[in-house]
């Protein structure tokens, strides 16, 4: 209605087929209405940067035309003026004294020199610029919530800050006590053996260990996928999968039993019921296993005993290894499984937030990614999905493991945010005022 509208007005000479071709050519997105942006991208921007240029540059209409005024007559040595109108000169010579440096200052005067009749006039009234009005209170309303955002940003960071030296510090004062991760993790965290660690647990055995660093920016580090329990692949993947290999190739040795800690009982062929290091190794390796023997040896005798019993293994009874720890990367997987999102949701984005990231923590972890996989009724090589995605074996996966562009697209809206508004919170608090 208002597109018609405007080309009667306009005198548009065309008829009812000439109206909609020329509808259906500017509304480019078919979105059933057009922008200005449409219709005139590069006078689209200039408009926009003068919006900005006004609101942060004056309090109001009638300040735009005081100052304005005045700036003209200080620097042409003119008596300071006492009309409440602008004219041409004052307001095209002005601007550029006041920091404008996009030109086009005739073509801004003329789209304001004009009455309710849109008929051109000598000069500009208050009227003609009551949209500054709006600018300033959205440029102050931007500066307000910049403002409270960078303070909250802030914080965020020194949480986040806090969080990564306190695991450093951590993981290297386990190192010093008790030599490797899993001595560490069986010896001081993992009391019970349940190959979990709730918050309570951590803290208590904190303060047993006397160490002095900050225990809650610790937990937030250890369960950075908001569980409320972390685990061995939390605190040291590259530890865990060590272990994962070899309880796969236990229970692979031992089928008809489901307790993959039997495997003791297959390698200790003389009845000894403890192994020296030297004689659990040789023990692997004459029954086909050598992945990493000598890593696994000193993990697994986590008292420093020097030898290995049955007693060593029973936590493999309980354990149950994500399937990630054992897989192998499926590039070809991962391919597919990211054509089946764009099948379900459209594109990567939107699959990332309703399947991948539904709470907004932006990184999907292991358990989230099954429930996505079951969500778009994937069926392939989980694990070597996950493997080809998660190459550092950090534990989650981010959008810009899943798709680099879609990535690329929500940093940019980001650091938009951040520069204009200091926030994308803040920028909707603004833009929905």
């Amino acid at each position: 209605k208002e597109f018609d509208k405007g080309l009667k007005e306009l005198k548009f000479a065309g008829g009812k087929e000439e109206c909609l071709k020329l509808w259906q050519d500017l509304d480019g997105d078919n979105s059933g209405e057009i922008s200005f942006e449409e219709f005139a991208p590069q006078e689209a921007e200039l408009w926009n940067k003068f919006r900005h240029f006004a609101g942060s540059n004056f309090h109001g209409s009638k300040d735009m035309i005081f100052q304005l005024k005045g700036y003209y007559a200080k620097v042409n040595l003119l008596d300071p003026p006492n009309d409440e109108v602008l004219y041409e000169r004052e307001f095209c010579d002005s601007l550029i004294g006041f920091g404008w440096q996009q030109g086009e200052e005739v073509l801004l005067w003329d789209a304001f020199c004009s009455d309710a009749q849109g008929n051109a006039v000598p000069c500009i009234y208050f009227k003609n610029l009551r949209w500054v009005d709006r600018e300033v209170r959205i440029f102050k309303m931007k500066q307000a919530a910049k403002k409270k955002a960078e303070k909250i940003t802030g914080v965020k960071q020194r949480i986040i800050q806090e969080a990564q030296l306190a695991l450093k510090s951590f993981k290297a004062f386990m190192k010093k006590q008790f030599g490797n991760s899993f001595r560490a993790w069986r010896h001081a965290l993992d009391l019970d053996g349940s190959m979990n660690l709730q918050r309570a647990e951590l803290f208590k055995a904190v303060k047993a260990l006397n160490w002095k660093g900050n225990c809650r920016a610790l937990w937030k580090a250890l369960d950075h996928d908001f569980s409320g329990i972390t685990t061995i692949e939390e605190f040291d993947p590259d530890t865990a999968q060590v272990i994962a290999h070899f309880r796969e190739w236990a229970v692979s040795m031992v089928e008809n039993s489901r307790k993959p800690s039997e495997i003791f009982e297959l390698v200790d062929r003389h009845n000894r019921k403890k192994l020296s290091h030297a004689q659990f190794q040789q023990e692997l390796e004459h029954h086909g296993y050598s992945k990493k023997i000598k890593q696994l040896i000193h993990m697994l005798d986590w008292q420093d005993k020097k030898y290995i019993c049955d007693r060593d293994l029973a936590f493999l009874d309980v354990w149950r290894p994500p399937a990630f720890l054992t897989g192998t990367p499926d590039p070809a997987a991962a391919a597919a499984f990211k054509k089946q999102l764009v099948t379900r949701h459209g594109h990567i984005l939107k699959a990332w937030r309703f399947a991948m990231d539904k709470d907004g923590s932006n990184s999907c972890n292991w358990h989230e990614f099954q429930e996505a996989a079951k969500l778009v009724r994937f069926h392939g090589n989980l694990a070597g999905v996950w493997l080809a995605l998660d190459a550092d074996l950090s534990g989650s996966i981010s959008l810009k493991e899943i798709d680099e562009d879609a990535n690329d697209c929500l940093v940019e809206f980001k650091k938009w945010a951040d520069e204009e508004f200091g926030g994308v919170r803040s920028a909707f608090t603004v833009l929905d005022a």
